[in-house]
């Protein structure tokens, strides 16, 4: 059986990379998911505006939480997450720019 000595067992844990990023992916991913169910309900510009702000200030109040936690690993997983996202969101917006440039009707 092995023992943890003193100084090991006194260091903190910092968390893990993994399940930041897993934790960051469900909170942005979920976070739109419900949006999107209720956003049609709202009035007109308060939708686009939550669905634009309120995943990402979820996700940066949850990395403050866990940064005062002393979970800096698992903080950082979360910043992976929104990096993430956002590469999906620029490749998604270069493909529909190159479908309309090879189509007929965008001159």
């Amino acid at each position: 059986m092995q023992t943890l000595s003193p100084s090991a067992a006194s260091v903190p844990a910092r968390g893990s990379l993994l399940a930041g990023t897993g934790l960051g992916l469900g909170v942005l991913l979920g976070g739109y998911f419900l949006l999107w169910q209720v956003a049609p309900s709202l009035q007109e510009t308060l939708p686009a505006l939550l669905f634009l702000v309120l995943p990402w200030l979820g996700l940066g109040g949850l990395a403050v939480f866990l940064l005062r936690e002393g979970r800096s690993r698992t903080a950082l997983g979360l910043g992976v997450a929104g990096l993430i996202v956002l590469g999906i969101v620029a490749l998604l917006i270069g493909l529909v720019w190159l479908l309309f440039a090879n189509s007929n009707g965008w001159h």
